[in-house]
């Protein structure tokens, strides 16, 4: 489901088609990769104030048409805020209205994963580029919530993930090309990477 860009530094990953509704990509990942699609810049809902899962579900299932001897990252932004569907903000009051939100989204977003599990074959791997934080309390005064950027804290780091078994597909490496945008630090200040 979605990838941590951070493991790519120092890599070169020509095998690796990268799907990303997130623009901390641009930041992160550079030339590491064969093709990366940013739909965080090309499809950006203002309304929603992310990519929607649809666009990177057809994202995704087109770029293993057009690549199928890569493998493929797709980084999702839900369940990730903001909460499609929620009016909950960044100064979070209510820790079960807050929980809720998270939750919806995940539900939300997971019929596009499955979408692309049945589209593209293989093995698929399902993760999240990190965990999440509720503040409130000590952990509000420790600025705790949310994800903060560089924060070791346990339900932050440690993250589910899922492995469906599938027939290994042949996958070629091949050049790596380069991934630049220029709304990278407005969109990143959105999503409260910033």
């Amino acid at each position: 489901m979605s990838g941590h860009v951070g493991t790519s530094r120092g890599g070169s990953f020509g095998d690796t088609v990268y799907v990303s509704a997130n623009p901390h990509t641009s930041l992160e990942a550079g030339d590491a990769f064969h093709h990366i699609v940013e739909l965080w810049e090309t499809d950006f809902d203002d309304e929603a104030g992310v990519v929607r899962p649809d666009v990177v579900r057809d994202a995704a299932i087109s770029a293993h048409e057009e690549f199928p001897d890569k493998r493929l990252i797709v980084h999702f932004m839900q369940p990730h805020g903001p909460y499609i569907g929620s009016d909950i903000g960044t100064d979070y009051t209510n820790e079960s209205e807050y929980w809720q939100a998270y939750t919806d989204n995940l539900e939300y977003v997971l019929p596009f994963v499955e979408d692309i599990v049945d589209a593209v074959p293989g093995k698929t791997v399902i993760t999240a580029d990190h965990g999440q934080a509720y503040a409130d309390g000590w952990t509000a005064r420790l600025g705790i919530g949310g994800h903060k950027p560089r924060l070791r804290f346990p339900s932050l780091v440690e993250i589910p993930w899922a492995v469906l078994d599938g027939e290994r597909r042949e996958i070629h490496a091949g050049e790596t090309t380069d991934a630049s945008g220029e709304q990278v630090q407005d969109r990143l200040k959105d999503l409260g990477y910033l």
